[in-house]
């Protein structure tokens, strides 16, 4: 089954210390961050299409850094 995004949201976040950070692309790794530091991510849903419509398999959240190197484009869709 081929794997497919949309993007819903655009966030970003604030760490004080040191945090977890996930990544669908990277396994769970420990990120340092001094005070001002910022971890941009998208907030994604994953769908398959049948026919002409998007089914929601899943959701989650892709680093910003990650989603942004592949090919981003907007579409209409209807979600079954």
């Amino acid at each position: 089954m081929k794997c497919e995004f949309i993007a819903i949201l655009y966030e970003e976040e604030i760490y004080e210390s040191h945090e977890i950070a996930r990544s669908y692309f990277q396994s769970e790794r420990e990120v340092h961050h001094d005070k001002a530091d910022i971890y941009r991510y998208v907030d994604v849903i994953w769908i398959h299409w049948d026919n002409a419509v998007a089914h929601r398999q899943g959701s989650g959240q892709i680093a910003a850094q990650m989603w942004e190197k592949h090919q981003l484009g907007e579409i209409d869709i209807v979600l079954g």
